[in-house]
Parts: C-alpha cells; structure tokens; sequence
C-alpha cells in the first residue's frame, strides 16, 4: 500500500508478514493483501473508537463542572406538574 507525503502515526502504521514454507502454500499473496487490507480497516476503526472515547470522556467532564455551578440545575430538567 502507497502512502502520501503528510501522513503521519495512526495513518502510516501497517502490518506486514513474511510467510515461509509451508505456511505460503496456504497463505499465497492475494491472501496477504487481502488480510493487510483488513488490518487496515480495523485498526482505523481503533483510532475512531479512540477518538470517540476522548471526546466522550471530555463531554462528561464537561458536564459534570456544569452541574457543579451555582445555579447549575440541568436546563431540561423533568417537571414535576406534568406539562409545561
């Protein structure tokens, strides 16, 4: 796989095997590619997940200094009388 000048960490990291005999009958080239390509797709599914678990934990922080204001009640909080 081809990378571009710029790319950097999470977008050049790859895996590559070397496969001896007997394994390559078993494991021919196509095969290899076929699982690089993959290993790919999985670990950038890693880096979101590692993205998304960053922000979320910034999110609830965030949320929690929020509450802890003076005046802090949640904005939406349920209203007891029932409707507006």
């Amino acid at each position: 796989m081809e990378y571009s000048h710029g790319e950097i960490g999470w977008d050049v990291f790859t895996l590559e095997y070397k496969v001896d005999t007997p394994v390559n009958t078993v494991l021919d080239t196509d095969s290899m590619m076929s699982y690089l390509k993959i290993f790919n797709h999985l670990w950038k599914m890693k880096r979101i997940e590692s993205a998304l678990s960053a922000a979320w934990m910034r999110t609830a922080g965030g949320s929690r200094t929020f509450l802890r204001l003076p005046g802090g009640d949640p904005p939406f909080a349920p209203n007891p009388g029932g409707l507006c």
